[in-house]
């Protein structure tokens, strides 16, 4: 890889872009500190802090977890103890799972 794409890369820009027509070009924000990178790190610290809180739901005995596929991950449970086993979802959800059932 290009030297000045690994030393981007090393700053935690995560706005680089390569565009290859003839010569690569090379596209960045310019900025010393990148708004992307450090809108994936909070991003990645929400994660984390949703998966620790989702084991800590398995931890205590809470079969009702549903988790959405987006990210940083969508946790919803039943808000009880005991846990009751039922998630309420909304009606997108119900709907989502009834066109594309798992």
């Amino acid at each position: 890889m290009d030297p000045i794409v690994d030393f981007l890369l090393q700053q935690n820009h995560r706005c680089i872009c390569i565009v290859k027509i003839n010569n690569d070009v090379i596209k960045w924000c310019g900025q010393t500190i990148c708004p992307d990178g450090i809108l994936y790190d909070k991003l990645l610290q929400k994660e984390n802090r949703r998966q620790t809180f989702k084991q800590i739901l398995i931890d205590s005995n809470h079969s009702c977890i549903y988790e959405q596929e987006t990210f940083p991950v969508k946790i919803v449970w039943c808000k009880e103890e005991p846990c009751r086993g039922i998630v309420q979802k909304s009606v997108e959800e119900q709907t989502w799972h009834k066109l594309y059932p798992s």
